[in-house]
This record gives structure tokens, C-alpha cells and sequence, in this order.
């Protein structure tokens, strides 16, 4: 997770990393060396990540909320003479079209999936959080997860998410379905 300090201008700073747990973890036990406890750590984001390509929530502890697959679903527009959507960019097909056609890269045309009904995302949903400025921080997705989840997608191994909150189509079905299951 990583929080915005104040003065930093929307840089990224990392404000902890494994090494920083590991000084933490050996001044209460001394039962692992720092190889070992980097083999766990590299374990559990492995399950957690597999989890989260798969589609389901993995509920943080201490009250820290969950990460979670969420979808949205894709929006074409005509507006001023230009199609406005929010489409995902093929960047394989359109680095070849570049180097296909200097005139196609100089108008920075894309090449996007067309194919997609919905856009699915990595969310850290904070409904239920239960610590003090949560809205500083903010989780940004590992490049490996996307790509887990983009070849998920491609090969039908993901289940179906949830639609993110803020999208225009979130129906009430689902509204009341998230209610019920805040209140238990």
C-alpha cells in the first residue's frame, strides 16, 4: 500500500517495504533469517495474487478492507467528431501497426480489444475499513497481476466479479445484495 505524504506533491513513496517489516519482525522473534522470511512473504502474495486473478475478494486483517476484481462495463462515444471509450488499448498489435506505418504513430492511433462486453480491475475496496485517514492511501496493482488477470480472462479461468460502484450500470439487484451482505 502506499500513502501520499503531504508536501510530496502525488509522488509514490514507499513507505514500507519487506526490509522494514523483517527490522520490525526481528526485534519480537529471531526464529527466521531474512531469507526465510522473504520466501513467506513471496508464498502468501503468491496465494493472495491467484486469488484475486481468479475473481474472488481476499479480506485483509485488521480491519483494512479487501482487494477484490471489479468490472466495469465499456462505454462508446462520439463526442465533437471523436470516439471517446474506455476500451483497453492492444498494445502488441498496435506497437506493430507503428512499426508498420510512421503516419499511423505520428497520430498516435491504438489498436483497442473490441471484443470485451467489460473492463476488470484490482480494487482495494475500503467500505468497511476500520482506520484513521484511509483515504490517503491507495493500492496499485504489480504489472504480474494484471497480466495474471488479463490470461485468466483470455482463457476462461475467471470467475465473475462484481460490478465497481461507480459504474452507471450497477442495477439495484446488486445494490440491495451489497447492502445485505455490509449489514451481516
Amino acid at each position: 500500500m502506499y500513502r501520499n505524504r503531504v508536501g510530496c506533491k502525488g509522488k509514490r513513496k514507499v513507505d514500507y517495504l519487506v526490509r522494514n517489516i523483517f527490522r520490525e519482525y526481528t526485534k519480537q522473534d529471531k526464529s527466521l533469517n531474512d531469507t526465510q522470511f522473504r520466501a513467506v512473504i513471496k508464498e502468501i502474495n503468491t496465494i493472495l495474487k491467484n486469488r484475486i486473478a481468479e475473481g474472488r475478494d481476499v479480506e485483509l486483517p485488521l480491519g483494512f478492507g479487501k482487494l477484490g476484481l471489479r468490472k466495469k462495463k465499456v462505454r462508446d462515444s462520439i463526442v465533437d467528431g471523436k470516439l471517446k471509450t474506455n476500451r483497453i488499448v492492444d498494445w502488441k498489435q498496435t506497437q506493430d501497426m507503428w512499426d508498420e506505418d510512421p503516419d499511423a504513430y505520428e497520430k498516435r492511433l491504438k489498436i483497442r480489444h473490441i471484443e470485451q462486453e467489460y473492463n476488470y480491475f484490482v480494487k482495494w475496496i475500503k467500505d468497511k475499513a476500520n482506520f484513521r485517514y484511509c483515504t490517503i492511501y491507495y493500492f496499485y496493482p504489480a504489472r504480474g497481476l494484471k497480466n495474471l488477470v488479463w490470461e485468466n480472462l483470455n482463457n476462461g479461468k475467471l470467475l465473475d466479479a462484481l460490478p465497481d460502484k461507480k459504474d452507471e450500470n450497477w442495477n439495484n439487484k446488486y445494490k440491495r445484495s451489497y447492502r445485505k451482505s455490509q449489514e451481516a
